[in-house]
C-alpha cells in the first residue's frame, strides 16, 4: 500500500514538474514556430495523461481525487494525441481548451486545499486562494480569445508555471500534515484521498 501511495504522489510531482517546463516554454519562447509549440504542448500532455491514467490504472483504492485526475488524465491524453496529429485545429482552439484544462486542474488543486484544512493545517485557506487564482487565470484564457497568439501563449505559460509551482508546494504541504496527522490519528487517515 506505501509503494502505491508513494507512486501516486511521484505521478502528481511529475506532472506538476512538466507544467513548470512547459509554463517556462511557452513564456520565455512565445514567438517559437507555433506548431512546434503545439508539439511540445501535445507531447507534454500526452505524457501527463499517460502518468495519470497508470496511477489510477495502479491503484487498488479509487478515491474522488484519483477519478477526477483519471478524467483530467485522460482528456490530457487525447488532447496531446490531437495535438500531435492535428496542430492547426489544435491552434485555432488552443484558448479554450488551455483555458478548460487549467480550470480542471485547478479544481485538483482545491481539493488538496480541503484536505489541508482536514489535517487542521491553519493556513489551508492560503492553498485555496492559489487555487482560486489558477481558476481565475483559466477563465482569462478561455473567456478572452481575441488576445493575439503571443499573448494566449504566454499567458498560458505564464498560468502553467503558476499551477505547476503550487501544486509542488500542495503535494508537499499535505503529505506533511497527513503524516503529522496519522501519528496524532492513526485509524482515521487515508493517505491515497490526499497524494
Amino acid at each position: 500500500m506505501k509503494e502505491k501511495v508513494k507512486q501516486i504522489k511521484f505521478n502528481f510531482v511529475v506532472a506538476a514538474i512538466l507544467y513548470i517546463v512547459l509554463g517556462l516554454v511557452l513564456l520565455l519562447w512565445p514567438d517559437t514556430s507555433s506548431s512546434v509549440i503545439c508539439y511540445a504542448i501535445g507531447a507534454v500532455l500526452l505524457i501527463y495523461g499517460v502518468i495519470g491514467i497508470i496511477a489510477f490504472l495502479s491503484s487498488r483504492n479509487k478515491t474522488v481525487v484519483l477519478a477526477l485526475q483519471l478524467v483530467v488524465s485522460v482528456a490530457a491524453a487525447a488532447l496531446g494525441v490531437l495535438s500531435l496529429t492535428q496542430p492547426r485545429l489544435i491552434l485555432s482552439l488552443l484558448p479554450v481548451l488551455m483555458g478548460l484544462f487549467i480550470i480542471v486542474v485547478s479544481l485538483i488543486s482545491m481539493k488538496r486545499a480541503i484536505d489541508m484544512r482536514h489535517y487542521l493545517y491553519t493556513r489551508w485557506w492560503a492553498a485555496l486562494l492559489l487555487s482560486l487564482a489558477a481558476i481565475a487565470l483559466g477563465a482569462l484564457i478561455l473567456f478572452h480569445p481575441y488576445m493575439t497568439a503571443k499573448a494566449v501563449i504566454m499567458v498560458t505559460g505564464a498560468v502553467f508555471l503558476y499551477v505547476g509551482i503550487c501544486d509542488l508546494w500542495a503535494i508537499w504541504k499535505t503529505s506533511k500534515l497527513a503524516k503529522e496527522y496519522k501519528k496524532l490519528h492513526p485509524i482515521e487517515v487515508d493517505p491515497i484521498d490526499i497524494e
